[in-house]
C-alpha cells in the first residue's frame, strides 16, 4: 500500500520553512567597566551563621564582561 501511495504521488509533505540566521553580534567591550551584569541574591537567615538580630543580608554578585 505504501508503494501504491508513493507512485501515485498521494504523499503529499509540507517543506520546511528557512528562515535567514541571525546576524545579530554583540559589542564588545573596550575598556573595564563598560559592560557590568549585577546579581543580588536574598541570604536566608538559616544559612547565617551569627545571630542576625532579623537583619536582612544580601549577597551582590557583579561580573565585569571585559
Amino acid at each position: 500500500m505504501c508503494r501504491q501511495i508513493r507512485k501515485m504521488k498521494l504523499n503529499v509533505t509540507k517543506k520546511r520553512a528557512n528562515y535567514p540566521k541571525s546576524n545579530y553580534r554583540k559589542n564588545p567591550a573596550t575598556y573595564p567597566g563598560e559592560r557590568v551584569q549585577i546579581d543580588v541574591k536574598y541570604v536566608p537567615n538559616e544559612c547565617i551563621g551569627f545571630a542576625s538580630n532579623h537583619n536582612r543580608y544580601y549577597q551582590i554578585t557583579t561580573i565585569d564582561e571585559y
